[in-house]
């Protein structure tokens, strides 16, 4: 499936966002390849960058989707695409960190097969329970698990890092918990709601609907510090939870080998796309909190967040499963 945003192409020249003038690019639409169905969080965005770089820039730029195979799908097309600067992916931290762990055999190599644009969003997990839950606070939580409460309900196709955190969690406060995978984040916020679970842990934004609602009560999101999403929400930091400190990242990447003046083109489009300050509104709103990290800072944090997260879901048993 592809949208175009039309919006004229410069006749001779693109001028970078630096500044400089980089000949002849992009003379044609650029791809941006999104691993999910249309509608979802990266998809939308993934449509909300593409229309503003067409905007700032006077380039076109069409978003194609190809879901499926937790995100290995539409990561394959771009790892095999020509890195001719005009196909560009939309990955999150389970494309890069997770699925290299997980899987037996990828048909990608994370590290081998990309260079990274820009980091665009991070966004943390929330752990929430029903509204008339007897439960107020993190504390009282873990309280309720010497009792025996020790499921949590999670979305199964998106729930790595969920799952991740509460290894962290449950690690630092002696306990064991047992997920209960859901297919979507509904069906999982259903079984909270309907006391067969007691607790969820979900990305911020499938959640905040339900929070703004009063459909769901926030204990702690699952980072050091708070977030402007959700200001009056404990971190895990604040919970004495000191090595929980994971959100869900979204950002761009390029087929390795692409041309290092079209990479930053790239690279300045997006990130001043991202500093637009009407596009980080609408992505906040969304539960979508806008953090720019450009291609080498990036790729420090993927290096960096790889060596932790391979020992944490080795550790739980979860290596090579899939």
């Amino acid at each position: 499936m592809k949208t175009p945003y039309f919006l004229s192409m410069l006749a001779l020249a693109s001028v970078m966002p630096g500044g400089h003038v980089q000949a002849q690019y992009p003379e044609r639409p650029i791809t941006m390849v999104v691993p999910f169905a249309p509608g979802g969080g990266s998809d939308t965005l993934s449509r909300l960058v593409a229309q503003k770089v067409a905007e700032q820039q006077g380039a076109s730029l069409v978003v194609e989707n190809r879901p499926g195979g937790n995100t290995t799908i539409g990561a394959r097309y771009v790892a095999r695409a020509k890195p001719d600067g005009y196909t560009v992916l939309t990955a999150i931290d389970a494309t890069m960190l997770f699925n290299p762990v997980l899987y037996k055999e990828l048909s990608y190599e994370p590290s081998g097969d990309f260079d990274p644009v820009a980091m665009a969003t991070y966004m943390p997990l929330v752990l929430s329970v029903a509204p008339d839950s007897s439960i107020q606070t993190v504390e009282q939580w873990i309280e309720s698990l010497k009792k025996g409460q020790t499921d949590y309900a999670m979305y199964a196709h998106g729930a790595m890092p969920g799952r991740i955190a509460m290894e962290i969690i449950t690690r630092s406060a002696g306990i064991t918990l047992t997920p209960v995978p859901f297919n979507g984040s509904t069906p999982a916020l259903q079984a909270v709601l309907g006391g067969h679970v007691p607790v969820l842990i979900d990305a911020l934004a499938p959640s905040l609907p339900h929070l703004k609602a009063d459909k769901l009560r926030p204990l702690i999101v699952t980072t050091q510090a708070r977030t402007p999403i959700l200001p009056n929400v404990p971190a895990a930091g604040e919970a004495g939870f000191s090595g929980v400190d994971l959100a869900s990242w979204t950002g761009f990447f390029v087929p390795a080998g692409t041309d290092p003046a079209k990479r930053q083109w790239l690279e300045d489009a997006f990130v001043q796309a991202l500093s637009d300050p009407d596009l980080v509104s609408k992505l906040r709103q969304l539960g979508m909190d806008v953090t720019i990290k450009r291609g080498a800072e990036f790729q420090q944090q993927i290096d960096r967040d790889g060596v932790r997260y391979k020992q944490v879901i080795t550790d739980a048993g979860l290596a090579g499963t899939l």
